[in-house]
């Protein structure tokens, strides 16, 4: 058991899909100095801009934490949705290219190849996000008005959480389709109807009921409950039932 636990654990690991679809091919080459200074380098410039735009105008010390809490959510909402974009065409443009079939039979196996196109979508995103948090961790502590750290964390919960969601869409619409123009369109339709869907069903709840400063955090945990959650319930589907959902599409 523990034998079987530490393959599945290395596919996923030291897995050559997340080294080929998360890092460009001169990186992948590159030794560890070019890292270090891209690393650097791509930290310090948002970093060191904040510092300068803060220092220069009275304006972005006023609203540097609205700035910083809107670059944050909107970092969140657009990674979400480039997921999806991404990881819908993933596996149908394999079998278009021919190289499905080797993927599938190889040492990888089912949760290797999921997690290998998860992260590989995922991790570059996620970096981005990781490479302006200290600037706007910046202006968050140079405002004004501030009210904390708290709204940038809630943001990239939500990043992690919904990007995670919506590319494991994307990843089983590409299973179930058999072109990527409708896997496209699926996951597309798919994800309106959990945006969209839930502030419909609340315009039939009386105001007060939602508009209240005690209940409008359980409404806010159930919209990204309803919003978040098939997309990991499609993950958990495609690990377990896999094989059975590769085999319904070579009919």
């Amino acid at each position: 058991m523990s034998v079987q636990r530490s393959l599945h654990l290395r596919a996923v690991v030291d897995n050559p899909i997340i080294r080929r679809e998360a890092v460009p091919r001169r990186l992948r080459r590159a030794g560890p100095l070019p890292w270090l200074g891209l690393a650097s380098g791509a930290v310090l410039v948002p970093f060191i801009i904040a510092g300068v735009a803060a220092q220069r105008n009275d304006w972005v010390t006023d609203w540097a934490d609205a700035l910083a809490y809107f670059i944050a959510f909107c970092w969140a909402a657009v990674i979400s949705f480039v997921a999806s974009a991404h990881t819908c065409r993933a596996i149908v443009q394999e079998r278009a290219l021919g190289t499905w079939d080797a993927l599938v039979i190889s040492r990888l196996g089912a949760k290797g190849i999921v997690f290998g196109k998860l992260l590989g979508t995922l991790l570059p995103l996620w970096m981005l996000g990781l490479v302006i948090l200290p600037a706007l961790m910046l202006l968050v502590d140079l405002s004004a008005t501030t009210d904390g750290a708290l709204p940038l964390w809630i943001a990239y919960g939500l990043a992690i959480a919904g990007s995670a969601s919506f590319a494991s869409l994307g990843l089983y619409c590409s299973m179930r389709s058999w072109t990527a123009a409708g896997s496209q369109a699926a996951t597309a339709a798919v994800i309106a109807g959990l945006v969209i869907l839930p502030p419909l069903l609340t315009a039939a709840v009386p105001s007060h009921l939602w508009l209240n400063p005690t209940t409008e955090g359980v409404w806010g945990i159930a919209y990204a409950a309803v919003v978040l959650l098939p997309g990991f319930l499609a993950l958990l589907h495609l690990l377990l039932r896999f094989d059975k959902l590769d085999k319904a599409r070579r009919r």
